[in-house]
């Protein structure tokens, strides 16, 4: 089999409700030349099952178990390492994308390399509307990149895709498991960080849209605070000068002193 351009990503935890959508819809993208890799991590459910059964039919699909159960970032690395892809993206189980995805990652991928004698490091993202149980509660970035946009805005979420072989051997595996373990609700985002501060050059994906149908179970929805906390951590790691606690405060307009005790109470679990 040759090598995929895309390799989709899923971190699986009980998702039996939504896996057959998300294989289905995933293997309809107008483009072929993609493999899904599920890490299910330990399950209770019938995930497993349903994912070795899609398996066995279609050979871009593979299905990885943990030993353990572990927040999604770990389950998320753990997949990146399997990846053959020269895009690497992830696809949560209760997502769906519109047909072109694939092509539209790959039209950004190759306008930006047409011209380059030297390539940046790159990754690539298109803004998404989340829903939760149907109602829209966010849309993504606007269509266009900036390092004061990733501050201001990320917190509505973006589908991200890296390219694949430079980030690998650029990026530090040991940094990233241990932030995966640390930033259990949003390890995205400081992810996205972490591979700006190496470098990386972020493309916008316009029209790009997947709907992100977050479940009413997930730790984004169960603990939204420390969701806001984590997102705030990790713009204070990698922006120290001009993006801190206080400067976020004003600009949401975050103002409590009890808000900025609570944080701190939060941030000192790591230091």
């Amino acid at each position: 089999m040759n090598r995929p351009e895309i390799s989709y990503i899923n971190s699986c935890y009980n998702a039996e409700r939504f896996l057959d959508g998300l294989i289905e819809n995933l293997l309809t993208q107008d483009r072929e030349d993609f493999e899904l890799i599920i890490v299910d991590s330990k399950s209770t459910d019938n995930s497993m099952a349903i994912a070795q059964a899609w398996e066995r039919k279609d050979p871009r699909i593979k299905v990885y178990q943990q030993g353990i159960r572990t927040p999604y970032g770990v389950s998320w690395l753990d997949g990146w390492r399997e990846a053959q892809g020269r895009i690497v993206g992830n696809s949560n189980s209760d997502d769906r994308s519109y047909q072109w995805r694939g092509t539209k990652v790959l039209e950004a991928h190759l306008a930006d390399s047409v011209t380059r004698d030297v390539k940046p490091l790159r990754f690539y993202y298109g803004g998404y509307e989340t829903r939760v149980d149907g109602v829209v509660t966010a849309r993504g970035v606007p269509p266009h990149f900036s390092e004061d946009d990733m501050s201001r805005f990320f917190r509505c979420g973006v589908h991200v895709h890296w390219e694949n072989d430079r980030l690998r051997i650029r990026a530090d595996w040991d940094r990233m498991y241990k932030a995966a373990n640390e930033y259990k609700s949003a390890f995205d985002y400081w992810l996205v960080l972490y591979f700006m501060s190496l470098g990386a050059k972020g493309i916008p994906i316009n029209s790009c849209f997947s709907i992100y149908n977050q479940r009413k179970d997930s730790l984004e929805q169960s603990d939204k605070e420390r969701n806001t906390f984590e997102s705030l951590r990790a713009i204070e790691e990698f922006y120290p000068n001009g993006h801190c606690i206080t400067a976020l405060e004003a600009e949401t307009k975050i103002k409590s002193p009890e808000f900025y005790d609570r944080y701190r109470a939060f941030c000192s679990q790591f230091s």
